[in-house]
Formats: C-alpha cells, structure tokens, sequence
C-alpha cells in the first residue's frame, strides 16, 4: 500500500473516529483511548517532545506515557494503526480525548 493510501484511509479513520458522539452507542475503555492518542499523536507529531508532566497531572502522565512508548515509531506504522483500530471496532472519540481540533479529511 503506498503512503498516499495509507493517509487517505487515516484521516478518514480520524474523521470517523471525532464524528462519534460523546454520549453514542460506541463506547470505550480508557486504554483504548490512549492508545488511539497515542497512535495519532505519533502519526501527525512524531516522538513525544518534552519531559514528562508532574506527579499531580495524572492524565497528563497518562497521555505522555502512552504517546512514549511509539517513540520511533514512523508516520506510516502510527496511521496504520489508527486505521486498524477502527477496523477492529475500536472507534474512539478523539474530540473528547485529544487537542478537539479536526483535521481535515483528505480528498479523493
């Protein structure tokens, strides 16, 4: 598969994944969660910059050690795996969870 389909199908992942409502049908467990942050973190950011955040920020130390553990992960691996965890039924709902920004859906 080249890297323009590879990005195509993750950015429609992303967009299917943010157009959940919070409070729908699909929900999922908190590692879940991470773990699509993390994976989408890597994809559009590459490694996790910056120490880790302090003992009484607890979600931060949650999504820093998430996004950590795909340090040298490449672009194409993080955005198959956004891909393969929504095929996989694993829809999360990145608006919640991440920068509630949307990314724009690719065309074609």
């Amino acid at each position: 598969m080249d890297e323009g389909t590879i990005e195509r199908q993750f950015f429609r992942a992303v967009d299917i994944v943010q157009s959940l409502p919070k409070n729908g049908p699909i929900q999922s467990s908190y590692d879940d969660k991470l773990a699509i942050y993390s994976l989408f973190k890597q994809a559009t950011e590459g490694d996790r910059p910056g120490s880790r955040p302090g003992l009484f920020d607890v979600l931060g130390r949650a999504k820093w050690d998430a996004w950590n553990k795909q340090r040298g992960s490449s672009k194409q691996n993080a955005m198959v795996g956004v891909e393969q965890r929504r095929r996989d039924g694993r829809q999360i709902d990145l608006v919640c969870y991440n920068t509630r920004r949307r990314l724009p859906t690719s065309t074609s």
